[in-house]
This record gives C-alpha cells, structure tokens and sequence, in this order.
C-alpha cells in the first residue's frame, strides 16, 4: 500500500465534507423567508402551524381520505421551494409521484424525487437525505404505502429520523394515511373534501380552500 491510499473512513469523512461544502452552497440561493418557519403561504396550514412549517423539524400531515388535498398540498410544496431558489427530496414511498401533475416544469428542476417500492427503503433513504444538507425541504410520501408495514416502524427509527433532521438545515414534512410518526413535533390532519369536479379548476383557487386541523391529544397518546 503505498503514501497516496485513502482509507474508507478517511473517504467517507472526505465525502461528508464535500456534502457540508454543497450544502452552504445551495443555502446561500435560498431566501430568508425560508429559515424559519417554511412558510406554505395556505392560511389554513400556516395558522395551526406557527407561521409555517418549523425548520429542522419532522412534522406529519395525515390524509385519511384520498379527496382531501393531500397531493395539492404537496405540489403546492414543491412551487414554494421553487420559488424561493431552494431544493427539494420527494422520498415517494410507493412510487405513485406523477410529474406530469406539476403545473410547472421548471419546478421539477429544483426537485431531487427517489422512487421506493417498499416501505423500508423509504425509511433508509429518508434517513440518508435527512442528513445530507443539499435541500431545504424534504418531503416523505407514505400515504399510499401499505398500512400494517408502516404501524410496525419501530418507534426509534422515527426519532433517529428527527435527531437527523434536527441536526440539518432542512425542514421534514412526512404525509401518512393516520397518525404514525411518534417524534412529529408537528400533526396536522387535512379535512377538505374535493369533488371530482375539483381536478378541473385552477390549484390556486383550490389551494385557498384547503383545511386541516390540529390532532387530538387523544389522537396523539395512541401512538405513544
């Protein structure tokens, strides 16, 4: 072995710090409305929210039926991070993303989108992008994965996915079908009801009619 071989740990602090180096780079395109809250500019969500949604922090919003605005929602999401110069990760959990959907193509640009097939890939990979300090926004789509696998995530993996996204420059916004994620700092349950007539009309207009509230304490305990 001679002078000029790197060891493994030695490449993976090399590449940590190449991660960091990106990182501030990207961050220095964002704008400051972006620090702190993540401002989503829906009165019905940023009022139960403090303003938006808090930066290096797991939050969970939770779509229980399929009409209520949960892909509005995400796409809306998507403009803002586009908007304000910033990057996003869709962590797609069942890979049922559909590009096409975006109103704007230039809002794909700024969007980093993993396609999983299995719960636990989604959770690896929402572990590694948490910490990789490249996005604004992270975004965990499990709402369409199967929901006996998702209630059997141990407990501790969520709360190692928040002490990730504590330590990052991002904000983590995961969607469930129910509530699933212990370590939420923040759950907010949509409870609009969209007709199929909705798909027609123009998202800005839906957006405004957007609702969610605040989960019950007893909603809470029942995760632990």
């Amino acid at each position: 072995m001679n002078d000029s071989t790197i060891h493994f740990s030695d490449r993976k602090a090399l590449l940590q710090s190449l991660c960091r180096e990106i990182g501030a780079c990207f961050a220095s395109e964002i704008d400051s409305d972006l620090v702190s809250p993540f401002k989503t500019e829906i009165p019905a969500i940023d009022s139960l929210s403090s303003g938006g949604f808090p930066k290096n922090t797991l939050s969970e919003i939770i779509e229980s039926s399929p009409s209520s605005g949960g892909n509005l929602l995400l796409y809306h999401l998507l403009e803002r991070v586009k908007q304000q110069r910033g990057y996003v990760a869709l962590v797609d959990g069942n890979d049922s993303f559909a590009p096409d959907s975006v109103e704007s193509s230039e809002t794909l640009r700024h969007l980093y989108w993993v396609r999983c097939r299995t719960t636990k890939e989604a959770i690896r990979v929402s572990d590694l992008l948490a910490g990789d300090g490249n996005f604004s926004l992270l975004l965990i789509d499990l709402r369409r994965n199967d929901l006996n696998t998702l209630r059997r995530i141990p407990g501790n993996q969520w709360y190692r996915l928040q002490r990730a996204v504590q330590k990052s420059t991002c904000t983590c916004v995961a969607f469930t079908p129910q509530v699933l994620i212990p370590a939420a700092k923040l759950r907010l349950r949509l409870v609009s009801s969209f007709a199929l007539s909705a798909l027609d009309e123009d998202h800005t207009h839906l957006r405004d009619r957007l609702s969610a509230e605040p989960l019950s304490d007893s909603a809470i305990e029942r995760i632990g």
